[in-house]
């Protein structure tokens, strides 16, 4: 298959290969951010509900149904955390957490930002997630499409789908990532908005490939629900204390 080449309207958070060139000494600047070029696949999914209530903090409540989701992306550009980048993350549904756009809150349990280590700090210091250095990359053609976020030479967590291009949609919502700051305690929430093209997809396999002890090996799939590829842009504010 063909390396995919994809029309983009902007993003939440990925990377074109570009981003390798990115210098660890960059100099970043602090929130509002713009992400621009967003390209990549959400995939939801049900968590085993011991490894999510070992990681989620007693003060937040898990999703009934332990209800979350894979994402795998790259983005092309845009204004704050350093240009180009690629990212792929687990997050778990909470309750009592929506947004304005009454979607679930979301806590994050593992994720990869990179490559270049300015970007996986930016992400990792302005907002406490559970990140390290990593990305991700795509193969494949327009309609079927393989996603694989990565840390180094090891490949932690796959989706791949075919795309139905024939159901694509303009959406647009607002999202609540939860953190805890490391310097107070107090609870902090993430909202970024997001508006793009989103396509239905057919999962061919979503798979967490780390290894044994790796922070993404704690979470094994229970039950894959739905998936969908898209390309949006997204602005990100300054993180706040939750109520």
């Amino acid at each position: 298959m063909k390396l995919i080449h994809l029309k983009r309207y902007g993003a939440l958070i990925g990377i074109t290969f570009v981003a390798a060139a990115a210098s660890a000494e960059e100099k970043l600047v602090p929130p509002p951010w713009i992400i621009t070029g967003l390209e990549g696949i959400a995939v939801g999914v049900t968590w085993d509900e011991a490894a999510v209530r070992r990681a989620l903090p007693s003060r937040l409540q898990p999703a009934k149904e332990m209800t979350g989701g894979i994402n795998i992306y790259r983005t092309s550009g845009g204004y704050g955390p350093g240009g180009a980048y690629s990212a792929a993350y687990l997050y778990v549904d909470l309750e009592g957490m929506d947004s304005s756009s009454g979607a679930k809150g979301r806590w994050m349990l593992a994720g990869v930002y990179g490559p270049s280590p300015a970007v996986t700090n930016a992400w990792k210091t302005t907002f406490a997630l559970p990140i390290r250095s990593g990305g991700s990359r795509v193969k494949g053609d327009a309609d079927h499409v393989r996603y694989i976020g990565f840390a180094g030479e090891q490949d932690l967590v796959a989706a791949e789908v075919k795309v139905d291009r024939a159901k694509c949609a303009a959406f647009g919502a607002s999202l609540n990532y939860m953190s805890i700051s490391p310097e107070t305690n107090q609870l902090m929430r993430l909202s970024p908005a997001v508006a793009g093209e989103s396509c239905p997809a057919e999962v061919v396999e979503a798979r967490i490939l780390a290894p044994a002890g790796d922070a993404f090996a704690q979470f094994p799939i229970k039950k894959v629900l739905w998936a969908a590829q898209f390309e949006a842009d997204a602005a990100l504010a300054p993180p706040v204390i939750a109520p």
